[in-house]
């Protein structure tokens, strides 16, 4: 494998449908891969509850877009759609999520929580599926769930958990902000 830095990389926009990005910028070596597997850590998120599968992809816009992204995008419900528009922009390349919760971070994350001893690594070929399945391990309601299910991006009667389903709370963010949703 070959470490890169999507900074360094030319950009694309991709034309999609999506409820707020219209195009996105991603990085041009999306065009020039097989597919991609998706590598999150699992921890709390101060305006998303938690980060795993979906909220990952959001990695994938040069780091000069993003305040722009947020921007776009300022609340909890309008951003939970923003990345459902990426994370339906780079499905198609998307082969499997492998989320290390191994040592998680629940509290005040994504940078200022506390670290969690989960004990978890769990994997699927849809990122989606994946977060509606650790939602319930970790015992936080995701707001890109939601959404995921709203879009019909997602459809929980044709999710499938192999094996016995763990229970690991995790605190959520003490101030969840810009929660409208």
């Amino acid at each position: 494998a070959t470490a890169v830095s999507f900074e360094s990389t030319k950009i694309f926009q991709k034309k999609t449908k999506g409820k707020i990005l219209k195009t996105i910028a991603l990085p041009n070596l999306l065009n020039e891969v097989d597919y991609v597997i998706n590598l999150p850590k699992l921890k709390t998120h101060s305006l998303m509850v938690f980060t795993a599968g979906v909220k990952n992809l959001f990695g994938l816009v040069p780091g000069g877009r993003k305040p722009d992204y947020h921007n776009q995008a300022p609340t909890t419900d309008e951003f939970a759609d923003l990345l459902c528009d990426i994370y339906a922009a780079v499905k198609p390349k998307l082969k499997l999520t492998i989320v290390d919760g191994i040592l998680g971070m629940e509290g005040n994350g994504p940078a200022a929580g506390k670290p969690k001893q989960a004990g978890l690594v769990i994997a699927s070929q849809d990122a989606g599926a994946l977060d509606y399945i650790v939602q319930d391990i970790i015992g936080l309601q995701s707001p890109v769930v939601k959404k995921l299910i709203s879009r019909k991006l997602l459809d929980p009667t044709k999710v499938e958990f192999v094996g016995e389903l763990p229970r690991v709370n995790f605190r959520p963010p003490n101030s969840l902000i810009r929660t409208d949703i």
